[in-house]
């Protein structure tokens, strides 16, 4: 199946990019995942829903994003196993609340940004996950 030129796998319910698949099954199981600009929140959603993971928490700087995190998250009857936290990076994430972070689809200069601010947490963690966002220009 093809959407926006992307192709897109279902899992467990919930329809994932090829990348965005990738990325989950880099998540060890058993890992107390924080997934920094979570956006949509597919990724925490899928890890819990399949039993991959205990629980998440969902982080964006934006509202909007988180807004919708949230409401899909409700829609999967995760709220008691995902939470949502409206934060710059990893500054609302406590030192002991995660083990794995991802951080994907944003530009290599601000992932190194957030993950140079949240130093202190950083030593806490056991794995991170980065994809930085790729963009393909055409030159004519």
């Amino acid at each position: 199946m093809e959407k926006q030129g992307f192709s897109v796998k279902t899992k467990n319910g919930i329809r994932l990019s090829v990348r965005m698949s990738a990325l989950a099954d880099m998540v060890t199981p058993g890992s107390r995942l924080a997934d920094v600009g979570c956006d949509h929140g597919y990724i925490p959603i899928y890890l819990c829903r399949t039993g991959r993971i205990p629980s998440a928490i969902a982080m964006d700087i934006h509202e909007g994003p988180l807004e919708r995190a949230r409401q899909h998250i409700e829609e999967c009857g995760l709220s008691d196993r995902i939470q949502t936290r409206l934060s710059d990076g990893l500054e609302k994430l406590g030192g002991d609340e995660a083990d794995t972070v991802l951080i994907a689809g944003m530009g290599g200069c601000l992932m190194c940004r957030i993950l140079i601010a949240g130093d202190e947490r950083r030593g806490m963690l056991r794995r991170k996950s980065t994809q930085q966002e790729m963009k393909i220009r055409r030159m004519t």
